[in-house]
């Protein structure tokens, strides 16, 4: 009868000795996924810095492209029929 409660509590202890390294096992892959999540939302927190950036970068090259054909229009649209006046307005003098 002593060696059966023996053989169970070895089996116990067993059991208890798995289940405390599956815990642990199971801790340890929790840390990695944390790990894990924290270098994705850096990264993620990067990627939207960096895109804001690329936005405004954009922008104003577009605001630029946008004044200079509006410049270019200006200039060549009005740049004659003011050439015609000042030529006119000396040539009557």
């Amino acid at each position: 009868k002593m060696q059966s409660c023996l053989e169970k509590c070895s089996l116990q202890s067993d059991i208890m000795r798995m289940n405390v390294d599956k815990v642990l096992e199971r801790d340890q892959k929790l840390s990695e996924l944390d790990n894990r999540a924290d270098a994705l939302q850096a990264g993620a927190s990067q990627f939207e810095t960096k895109s804001i950036h690329c936005r405004h970068y954009f922008h104003l090259h577009l605001i630029g492209f946008c004044l200079q054909k509006f410049l270019y229009v200006v200039v060549v649209g009005f740049l004659p029929s003011v050439e015609f006046l000042v030529f006119t307005f000396l040539n009557t003098k």
